[in-house]
C-alpha cells in the first residue's frame, strides 16, 4: 500500500471512530431529550426515600444528557421488596427507569435467599449512593426509658412500618445479640410511627437517624427522642454519644454478623437500574448522579432541609456487594436463623394504621 493510501486508510479509520464515539456520546442524550427518567420510590410520600428523590430530582436533571422530565412514582410494598424486584424483572431495560431504593437490598438476597427476593445484586446495575445511614432505636423523651440498659430489663413497644424494613430487622438483631426487650409493632407509615409515639401508641422506633432528620427535623430539635442504641462496631460521627451494639459483644461471629448488616447500611440512599441498559445510557446515569452530588445549590438546599449528603459511586457500592459475599458462612447462617425467628414469632404484630413501606 503506497503512503497516501495508508494516510488515508488512517484518516478513515480515525474518522470512522471519532463518529463512533459521538455517535454513542450522543445517543445518550437524544435518548433522554424524547423520555422521561421515571424515578420509582420504594416506600410511601413523605418518608426518608421520598424526600431524598424530591430534593435531588431538579438538580440531576440539570446534568443528565438531553435534561429529561423526571416523574417520581410510589411503589411501596413488603418494606421496598416490591419496587426491588420490579426493576429487577419487569422494568424496561432502556434507562428509562429506575429505582430508590433500599440499602439492605444490596445484601438481601446473600441474608435472606429467594424467599423475598428475586434478583442478584452483582448482576444490577447501581448507579450511586446519596449518603450511609445509621440505624438508631429511640423513644419519646417522656417515656420511662433512658437508656438501652433499661431497653434490657423492660419491653419497649417500637413502631415500625413492615417486619422487612430496615428498622424492624435491626430491632431484632438488638433482641437477639445484645438481649434488648424491642417489641416490634408493625402497619404504620413511614410519618406515621411518629405520631402513634406522640400519641402513646408504641414507645418508640428504630429508623435511620438521617431519615428522622429529613422527615421530622423538629422531633430531634426539640429533643422529643431519646436515642438508645445504634448499629455497628463502634459510634457513628452523626451519634458519637449514643451506644453501638458492637460495645456489648464479644463473640467474633455475633461481630460478623453485625459487620453483614453494617454492608446492607453503608449505601443508605441506593439508586438502581436494570440489567440489560445500553452502556452509554447507564453511564449517562452514573456520571451525572456523581455531578448532581457536587452541585453547590443542591448541597445548600440539602443543607437547609437537614439531608446528609456523603456520595458513593457505582464501583464503591459494588465492591461492597463483592465484600459481603465473602463473609463466613457461620455469620450468614446466623444472620438469617435471626431474622427467620423474629418473622416466626417475636411479637411483631399490626398497628392500627399505615401502609407497608421502606424507612
Amino acid at each position: 500500500m503506497s503512503v497516501p493510501s495508508v494516510i488515508g486508510f488512517a484518516v478513515g479509520i480515525t474518522l470512522a471512530a471519532t463518529v463512533w464515539t459521538d455517535a454513542r456520546a450522543q445517543s445518550a442524550a437524544d435518548f433522554y431529550r424524547s423520555k422521561e427518567l421515571t424515578i420509582l420510590v420504594g416506600s410511601d410520600a413523605g418518608g426518608g426515600y421520598d424526600t431524598y428523590v424530591r430534593a435531588m430530582a431538579h438538580y440531576w436533571q440539570r446534568y443528565i444528557p438531553g435534561r429529561p422530565s423526571i416523574v417520581i412514582k410510589a411503589m411501596p410494598g413488603a418494606g421496598g421488596i416490591k419496587m426491588q424486584n420490579f426493576i429487577a424483572n419487569q422494568a424496561p431495560r432502556d434507562g428509562s427507569t429506575i429505582g430508590a431504593t433500599r440499602s439492605i437490598f444490596l445484601v438481601e438476597p446473600l441474608i435472606q435467599g429467594s424467599q423475598y427476593s428475586n434478583y442478584d445484586p452483582r448482576k444490577m446495575n447501581w448507579i450511586g449512593n446519596i449518603s450511609p445511614q445509621q440505624t438508631a432505636c429511640f423513644v419519646w423523651n417522656t417515656r420511662p426509658i433512658r437508656t438501652v440498659q433499661d431497653a434490657m430489663k423492660q419491653q419497649v413497644l417500637i413502631g415500625q412500618t413492615s417486619a422487612r424494613s430496615n428498622g424492624a430487622i435491626l430491632t431484632n438483631v438488638f433482641n437477639a445479640l445484645i438481649g434488648t426487650k424491642f417489641k416490634v409493632i408493625t402497619g404504620f407509615s413511614s410519618t406515621g410511627v411518629y405520631l402513634a409515639m406522640e400519641r402513646g401508641e408504641v414507645d418508640g422506633g428504630c429508623l435511620s437517624y438521617a431519615t428522622v432528620s429529613a422527615a421530622a427535623p423538629r422531633l430531634i430539635d426539640d429533643h422529643k427522642l431519646n436515642f438508645l442504641v445504634q448499629i455497628g462496631l463502634t459510634r457513628s460521627k452523626q451519634l458519637p454519644e449514643v451506644p453501638a451494639a458492637g460495645e456489648f459483644i464479644t463473640s467474633e461471629t455475633d461481630r460478623q454478623v453485625v459487620q453483614l448488616l453494617m454492608a446492607s447500611l453503608v449505601m443508605g440512599r441506593p439508586y438502581v437500574a436494570p440489567e440489560g441498559v445500553p452502556i452509554d445510557r447507564l453511564d449517562a446515569l452514573r456520571t451525572s448522579f456523581m455531578e448532581t452530588m457536587k452541585d453547590s445549590e443542591f448541597l445548600t438546599q440539602s443543607e437547609k432541609q437537614h439531608l446528609f449528603v456523603d456520595p458513593s459511586d457505582h464501583d464503591e457500592m459494588e465492591a461492597l456487594v463483592a465484600e459481603a459475599y465473602r463473609i463466613p458462612a457461620a455469620a450468614v447462617e446466623k444472620t438469617r436463623a435471626i431474622l427467620a425467628a423474629a418473622e416466626q414469632g417475636s411479637g411483631s404484630v399490626r398497628g392500627r394504621s399505615g401502609e407497608e413501606s421502606g424507612d
